[in-house]
């Protein structure tokens, strides 16, 4: 096992891995929990996006939990790229990484990184330097696709859409307007360091027809 990953057990679900930062602890104690409980929740044999996945744990949990059709891990920080691919161990079936951002028109763009936590990585610098806990900002260029787009090009359609992507959430929507009328389910984690942006994705959302249903 590569030193740079930390391993953890979830029972008959297996073993799975984060990546070697100061926030483990707190993940460990609380992200995973959240993780587990939103795959739960995602309908069977679906075609899943995880948008944002930083480690590949709630792709990883679906693949285990929920049998789906297909599993696609957007995720463009470089360094969580081997993370990943060790939680999708026996599952690369199902599940697939592409290593790029995702956003409202194709390109490149500056994803600020986060060394304390890269849960918290961003494509907006507010919302990384507001746990930076001292540390230094990073960052590094990535390739940014639409939903629409990758969907047009691969012919696949996702019936559940999962966005993790620290105040971006408006960005990735704005991109896949013609994805969302094929999805059933949708689940967007937002902060509430970014107030206006929790406010236009709920009537963004109900205009697709979807229910608020969940917080977690």
């Amino acid at each position: 096992m590569p030193s740079d990953l930390v391993k953890f057990n979830r029972g008959e679900l297996g073993s799975f891995y984060l990546n070697t930062e100061p926030a483990n602890a707190y993940h460990l104690n609380n992200s995973i929990t959240k993780l587990l409980a939103q795959a739960d929740l995602v309908e069977q044999y679906a075609t899943v996006f995880d948008v944002g996945g930083n480690c590949g744990l709630f792709s990883a949990f679906v693949a285990k939990k929920r049998n789906p059709t297909r599993i696609i891990c957007f995720e463009p920080d470089p360094l969580l790229t081997p993370v990943i691919l060790k939680n999708f161990v026996g599952q690369h079936d199902v599940a697939t990484l592409f290593p790029v951002g995702v956003g409202s028109s194709p390109g490149e763009a500056t994803l600020f990184v986060n060394p304390v936590s890269r849960q918290t990585n961003s494509f907006l610098r507010s919302q990384v330097a507001a746990f930076l806990e001292g540390q230094e900002m990073q960052s590094v260029k990535v390739d940014i696709v639409t939903l629409d787009d990758f969907c047009r090009q691969y012919d696949l359609m996702p019936t559940v859409l999962k966005v993790d992507v620290q105040g971006f959430e408006g960005e990735v929507l704005q991109g896949a307007r013609e994805v969302l009328n094929g999805v059933n389910q949708l689940f967007i984690e937002t902060s509430w360091l970014d107030l206006n942006s929790n406010y236009s994705i709920i009537p963004f959302a109900k205009k697709y027809g979807f229910q608020f249903l969940y917080v977690l």
